[in-house]
């Protein structure tokens, strides 16, 4: 398995640019879309004798850091409006 960087990852109108990568090989759940970042990070099976342009293999410690920020960048998203939820319920 190796973790990928998928670089200038969305098109001009605004859909998933995968550079030609084998999207069935990816290891399902994987996949991280940072909001408001222009790459997605996954993990693939794929095997890349090369890698296509804007595609960069990452350690699996980046990967990891990665989601891990994704993950608190979720989770303060979801306490905002659970905040948001309360005050206008009061």
């Amino acid at each position: 398995m190796k973790f990928i960087k998928i670089n200038n990852f969305w098109n001009i109108f605004g859909q998933p640019d995968y550079k030609g990568l084998d999207i069935n090989k990816f290891e399902p759940g994987s996949q991280i879309n940072p909001s408001n970042a222009t790459y997605s990070v996954c993990a693939t099976n794929e095997e890349l004798s090369s890698l296509p342009t804007d595609v960069e293999e990452i350690t699996q410690e980046q990967y990891l850091e990665e989601k891990n920020n994704s993950q608190k960048a979720s989770k303060s998203l979801q306490d905002t409006v659970a905040e948001l939820i309360k005050e206008t319920l009061k």
